[in-house]
């Protein structure tokens, strides 16, 4: 008996469910998109670019480097020699300058990317309630979904046209 009265409850939740959803509207879009192509967000996006390239080239450059001597290295005794040990150093400076960069990048889009965001999250809930939405979800959550729901071209539009 508690059982059937369990399984009608069930039933009559769901059904009352029913016209909710059916009654939702969702969109979505590439939040990371909007980011780089909007005009505010794609100057940020370069100048960050111009800030840390010479960083980033000199990474590149020791790490060219330290492949370049582990090449040579290759075929000789593995033992713990001053080469290897060379070899090793060089590859902690690159960990720690790589890891450097990474947190100083982090700090930077940080700075740089929070007040677009904001105004990005604004437009986004103005267009939301302009076109009485349920809800905007990113769409990088979605393995597939319909294209029409996509509203990434409108809100890189309208984030634009608010500056």
């Amino acid at each position: 008996m508690k059982k059937v009265l369990l399984a009608v409850c069930v039933m009559v939740l769901a059904a009352g469910a029913v016209p909710a959803f059916a009654e939702s509207k969702i969109a979505l879009v590439n939040m990371r998109e909007v980011l780089s192509r909007c005009d505010a967000g794609a100057k940020a996006v370069g100048e960050m670019r111009g800030m840390f390239s010479a960083r980033q080239q000199k990474l590149n450059e020791m790490k060219q480097e330290a492949m370049a001597f582990q090449e040579q290295l290759k075929g000789k005794a593995p033992e713990k020699s001053p080469k290897s040990a060379e070899l090793e150093a060089k590859v902690r400076k690159i960990a720690e300058e790589d890891g450097q960069l990474r947190k100083d990048i982090a700090a930077e889009e940080e700075a740089r990317l929070k007040p677009i965001v904001e105004k990005v999250t604004g437009v986004v809930r103005a267009y939301a309630q302009e076109k009485k939405l349920t809800g905007v979800q990113d769409r990088a959550l979605f393995l597939y979904f319909d294209p029409a729901l996509d509203i990434t071209e409108e809100i890189i539009k309208r984030v634009n046209q608010a500056q």
